[in-house]
Parts: C-alpha cells; sequence; structure tokens
C-alpha cells in the first residue's frame, strides 16, 4: 500500500489511490487457504494472533510514513497515522462484507465526505 501512494499518478489523490490498490485484484494460488481459513486460524492461535497484530502495526507505521511524506508532514503525523490505520481496516472490513466492492466504495467515500449525514437515532 505504501507503494501505491508513492508511485501514483500526478493528480491522484492518496484516498484514490489507496482506494484502487484495495479494490484491485489479488492474485490467490488455488492450493492456499481462503482468507475466512486463514484468520480462523490466526484468530484460534495466541502466537498467531500476536504475530499478525505486530504485522498489522509495522505496515501500518510504513503506511503512515508514507502518507505524511507524501503530503509533506513529519514522520510522526497523527493524521497521517490515522488514514493509514483506516485504510488498512476498511480493506479488511470490506473482504468480511457479502459485497466487498461495495462496502469498499462506501467507506471511502466517508472517508472522503465525514460522517454528518449518517443516521443518528432520535431523542
Amino acid at each position: 500500500m505504501a507503494s501505491a501512494v508513492r508511485d501514483r499518478t500526478a493528480g491522484t489523490t492518496i484516498l484514490d489511490a489507496l482506494e484502487t490498490y484495495l479494490a484491485a485484484p489479488k492474485p490467490r494460488d488455488p492450493g492456499d487457504p481462503s482468507r475466512e481459513e486463514f484468520l480462523d486460524l490466526v484468530h484460534a492461535t495466541p502466537a498467531l494472533r500476536d504475530h499478525f497484530m505486530r504485522m498489522q502495526r509495522n505496515w501500518e507505521t510504513t503506511l503512515a510514513h508514507a502518507i505524511a511524506e507524501e503530503s509533506g508532514l513529519p514522520d510522526d503525523d497523527l493524521q497521517a497515522r490515522a488514514l493509514a490505520r483506516f485504510a488498512l481496516d476498511i480493506g479488511a472490513l470490506a473482504q468480511e462484507s457479502p459485497d466487498p466492492a461495495h462496502a469498499l466504495r462506501t467507506l471511502f467515500a466517508r472517508l472522503r465526505n465525514g460522517w454528518t449525514d449518517f443516521p443518528h437515532p432520535g431523542p
């Protein structure tokens, strides 16, 4: 994802580059376990779960640095880190949806446009 941010074409926003990267089909070896099977194994195995969480934080840090660098912000910028975390989580959440492509578009639209029209309960 960091490469998608750094290598995006001129005029492409960081959000657009991240969304395009996440929307692109990923090659999968037919012999590999499904994403669900893989995550079930990770969540059921404490050592794998801990390792996966550390790896996700490393990916987040790498992506946050790329976002900060491309935005002219300091490496430790909180907004860059938040966007990196959101993008990683959006990718995972979309994959859990019955319609991952729609979920991805919807969640990135929220990042772009905010939540002011989000339904809320009455008084």
